[in-house]
């Protein structure tokens, strides 16, 4: 889905040397440039990923990245490793401070209004590569609107900054003495169905504290009944530990987590 409206034109601030543009291509794609933000004001006290973006209810969200992409701005360069954009409106938007795995410190940017309900916080996620800018902002919308503000509040407030890499998920999910092994990387749907089951349960993980093995898993039931279009019907999402078992009586299930592999 495209973007509504068109990205707002940003204004760098003296406080930024703006660089010549380098190719896309002059970066290796081996591993993800990373970018590192701290920006406590904007309700991020720190996150990492391949894109970084920064929510603020009040004006849309800023998408930072240590390469170029579809229909980013840039590259600009930090000052003391603290960045400064100046708006349009005439507010400056601030991260206290930014890092990017690129010797040269480049960074490319965009901001972009929100489509559902505005918030503040930042989320980030390491997948790079987008085949046009709609195809971009319509992933962090998807992000924002149905994974970040669909988490419980209070998960939301332990974990402000939000992250989406290929972390492995491993669980085990048991009924009436049945259990079943489930493995598949976060953000990616986990299918199973035991006997008598009408319709395919899904538990979507999310990883929220990978330190302190703390994630969330959306339950949802598989797209049969539901409207076309629609890819499953969610049932909510539910905040789990490694190693503690908890009962999901939305898919009448026990469910474990048993490990959370770190992205290669």
């Amino acid at each position: 889905m495209a973007p509504r409206g068109k990205p707002s034109s940003l204004v760098c601030s003296a406080l930024l040397a703006v660089v010549a543009s380098v190719p896309a291509d002059a970066f290796t794609a081996a591993q993800p440039i990373r970018v590192a933000v701290a920006a406590p004001a904007l309700g991020c006290p720190g996150i990492r990923g391949a894109f970084v973006a920064l929510l603020d209810a009040q004006r849309g969200f800023l998408l930072l990245a240590g390469r170029a992409f579809p229909g980013g701005r840039g590259p600009v360069v930090a000052t003391d490793n603290a960045l400064s954009f100046r708006l349009q409106e005439g507010s400056t938007w601030t991260m206290d401070r930014v890092e990017v795995d690129n010797p040269a410190r480049r960074f490319w940017y965009a901001r972009y209004p929100f489509r559902g309900t505005p918030t503040d916080g930042c989320v980030a996620f390491d997948r790079e590569r987008f085949s046009s800018e709609g195809d971009l902002v319509s992933y962090v919308q998807w992000l924002v609107d149905a994974v970040y503000l669909k988490l419980p509040a209070e998960e939301r407030r332990r974990t402000p900054a939000f992250l989406v890499s290929d972390r492995l998920v491993r669980l085990r999910v048991e009924r009436d003495g049945a259990a079943l092994q489930l493995a598949g990387k976060e953000a990616a749907a986990m299918a199973f169905r035991f006997p008598g089951d009408e319709r395919t349960s899904l538990l979507v993980p999310y990883v929220l504290d990978e330190a302190a093995g703390r994630l969330a898993v959306e339950m949802a039931r598989a797209a049969e009944l539901t409207p076309p279009g629609t890819p499953r019907e969610s049932l909510g999402f539910a905040a789990l530990t490694v190693g503690t078992p908890a009962q999901l009586e939305e898919l009448r299930i026990a469910v474990t987590v048993e490990a959370i592999d770190p992205a290669p």
